[in-house]
């Protein structure tokens, strides 16, 4: 089986960790012996166009695509973009897409006998992905993470396009049963859907002795953006500082446009901003926390949740997208209007912290541990098998 895989979170030299689980699906695919042909599709602005999206926009200057994360290495195929074609995109619809198409055509002429071509993100690329396969008669298969569902969807003048994407494709990957059921509110059948959730890296989270003393550290971990409720943390933080007092500490890993506000609000607070580190340091600090605070406004179905877990550390978040999916029976989500939930995640969390609320840390490790990279993708696997199984008998049907 040969797949052409295309991580369309495009990780850069500014944040080289983007799609890092699409890379290690990638990995847990190539243990299983599936031939993977990994690509990143995207578009580089001119220097002018980057110059004026920075001024009108206040953009950040794009950064160079990474070709290598940990050891796949991916062939990076980048569209340019200037003004004369921003504008001819403009005027002629799908221009952009079509390009795409043309690209990915290329590709699977060039690596040869491709079986399924498999995307990570739904759009733009997708329109791209099922012009080139209908074109040249190979199964597409669509992973949806969230965003793209989430927020990218919800815009009328594209919802239509990415509905025929995801209708037309053989079969479409969710990360959660929430994201699923997001897509379907807003008119896609379900007719082809799977969930399979994210998993981890059972060699750098978990693989060690469980740590039962713990001490009062509370971490977050993701981008420091408004959809993942960064802007949340300094009234939750100040609220488990005053409740529980000096002891606390809190960690906030990661990186993103609101850091230099988040450093400015929390300067009185004992908090620690470590910026973006790899995973195999997020293993050492979710080693020694207590609990991981997710305050997120959407989520497809987060990693970091069953990272924690599976290091010993109790996730405590909103009940959003896949997050209460992820949690499980080990930890707590929290519902309802902003400032009485802020309130609750901070008491949850103070709960917790003062082991007024409990979980069974040793169930959880267990049980977090199972859901690895390699587990996960036995799903995918079957899923490619099916697909190429009802390919095969529709070929000897159309043969009689």
């Amino acid at each position: 089986m040969k797949i052409l895989y295309i991580n369309g979170f495009v990780p850069n030299k500014n944040a080289p960790m983007a799609g890092i689980f699409v890379t290690k699906r990638i990995q847990a695919l190539r243990k299983k012996n599936i031939t993977i042909c990994p690509y990143i599709y995207g578009v580089r602005y001119s220097k002018p166009v980057q110059q004026y999206l920075s001024k009108i926009r206040h953009s950040e200057v794009q950064a160079e695509p990474v070709k290598k994360q940990q050891d796949v290495e991916y062939c990076v195929r980048m569209e340019k973009m200037g003004f004369l074609e921003m504008a001819t995109a403009g005027f002629f619809p799908g221009y952009y897409e079509r390009k795409l198409a043309r690209l990915v055509q290329k590709d699977i002429r060039k690596e040869k006998d491709i079986d399924i071509v498999h995307l990570h993100w739904l759009w733009p690329m997708g329109a791209g992905v099922m012009r080139s396969c209908c074109k040249a008669g190979i199964p597409y298969v669509i992973t949806c993470h969230g965003s793209d569902i989430n927020v990218t969807m919800e815009n009328p003048r594209i919802r239509k396009e990415m509905i025929r994407i995801l209708e037309r494709a053989a079969s479409v990957e969710f990360i959660s049963k929430a994201l699923l059921s997001k897509a379907k509110s807003l008119g896609y059948s379900g007719k082809n859907a799977v969930v399979i959730y994210n998993g981890i890296d059972g060699d750098i989270f978990g693989n060690g002795v469980l740590k039962e003393e713990r001490k009062s550290i509370v971490i977050f971990a993701g981008n420091l953006i408004q959809i993942k409720g960064a802007d949340r943390l300094p009234e939750i933080f100040q609220r488990v500082y005053s409740e529980y007092g000096q002891a606390v500490e809190f960690w906030v890993i990661g990186d993103g446009m609101l850091r230099k506000e988040l450093e400015r609000r929390m300067k009185d607070l004992p908090v620690v901003f470590t910026g973006q580190i790899t995973q195999g340091q997020i293993a050492q600090e979710f080693n020694s926390a207590s609990v991981l605070v997710l305050p997120s406004r959407n989520e497809g179905y987060p990693c970091v949740i069953k990272e924690a877990q599976a290091c010993g550390v109790i996730p405590v978040g909103c009940d959003v997208g896949g997050i209460s999916e992820a949690v499980g029976e080990y930890g707590t989500v929290v519902r309802g209007a902003e400032k009485g939930l802020l309130q609750e995640l901070a008491d949850v969390i103070v709960d917790y912290l003062k082991q007024k609320r409990q979980t069974d840390r040793k169930k959880m490790v267990e049980k977090a541990r199972e859901d690895t990279w390699e587990h996960m993708q036995e799903y995918s696997i079957e899923n490619y098998r099916k697909i190429l199984g009802e390919r095969k008998r529709i070929g000897n049907r159309s043969s009689i």
